[in-house]
């Protein structure tokens, strides 16, 4: 009989003090240790809604994550099963610090106190990790609309009209939270209704702390009418540093994601492996892809996570 595996998220909050980088640790009383904020799956849960979850839940704080660090994996005592965390870097947004979940105490350190006060040697290799790459980096998404009606089964007359069906619906409001995980807080989209009712469910989280462009160069139809409009329906996209979300179809996002990892420096092997495959297989119906990059002139693709239905 296999192993099995217990599936828990968290964070590594951080912020800065002038010049200072401060870690936050919390402590939990029943277990007499210092750690990073985490917590199980909820049934349905993504691991990035999971982390967000948690780290307000245990530490009182809301955020938005940053790239991926490394996860840890490790048996839980008197058990066969073994414990999967998935961690990310994150970046403090708002929250007023009321611990509410087994957590009687948190504290802003620097590293170097923060590996003195770690209980766990395993929790230390997610610590080197965050402070071995650049902590500000920007989020670039993608996504692809979520399932809809079959071409043949669509009784309207225009495609671009065509909508979701069940299945795509479901994504749909799954992709809420995930989006907001990412704290998306400007949307580039092709105007069809598939794509627009993609985003629909997280644009009813948000209100109008998000701002929106419909682009027509992003529809199949306006792609295929001027290809060429592609590379400034970019450049509009990726001017600022806020995390932004381009939402499109099948068909134009392979040239897409190739227009955007372009403007940015050769990525390290792991990455490229999975640009390319994403190049060869493209993006499943309602998978958002996020491109985590560096700050400055022509930055570097940090790291990548794909997150398919």
């Amino acid at each position: 009989m296999g192993e099995s595996r217990v599936r828990a998220a968290g964070t590594l909050p951080w912020r800065r003090r002038g010049e200072r980088l401060e870690v936050l640790l919390v402590h939990r009383p029943h277990h007499r240790d210092w750690s990073w904020p985490k917590g199980k799956l909820d049934p349905g849960e993504e691991w990035p809604t999971t982390a967000v979850r948690e780290t307000l839940e245990e530490a009182g704080l809301r955020v938005r994550l940053g790239r991926p660090l490394p996860v840890s994996v490790y048996p839980l005592p008197g058990s066969r099963s073994r414990k999967e965390v998935r961690y990310w870097a994150a970046e403090v947004v708002s929250g007023d610090g009321v611990l509410e979940n087994e957590i009687d105490e948190t504290r802003w350190v620097t590293p170097a106190v923060a590996r003195r006060l770690a209980t766990y040697p395993r929790d230390l290799e997610q610590l080197r990790a965050l402070t071995g790459a650049p902590l500000a980096t920007r989020t670039v998404g993608i996504v692809r609309h979520a399932h809809a009606v079959a071409r043949k089964k669509y009784t309207g007359d225009e495609d671009r009209l065509r909508p979701l069906d069940k299945r795509g619906e479901k994504r749909a409001s799954a992709l809420a939270p995930l989006l907001s995980a990412y704290g998306f807080s400007h949307i580039v989209s092709s105007p069809s209704v598939r794509c627009a009712d993609t985003v629909k469910p997280y644009l009813a989280t948000v209100g109008d702390t998000v701002e929106v462009s419909w682009r027509p160069e992003l529809s199949e139809e306006g792609f295929e009418a001027d290809p060429d409009a592609l590379p400034g329906v970019v450049t509009d996209a990726l001017d600022g540093d806020d995390p932004v979300l381009l939402g499109s179809h099948g068909p134009v996002l392979r040239p897409l994601l190739a227009e955007i990892t372009r403007r940015y420096r050769a990525p390290g092997r792991e990455i490229k492996r999975v640009l390319e495959a994403l190049d060869r297989d493209n993006l499943d119906k309602g998978e958002l892809v996020v491109l985590h990059v560096g700050t400055g002139h022509r930055p570097a693709v940090l790291a990548v996570e794909r997150h398919r239905p």
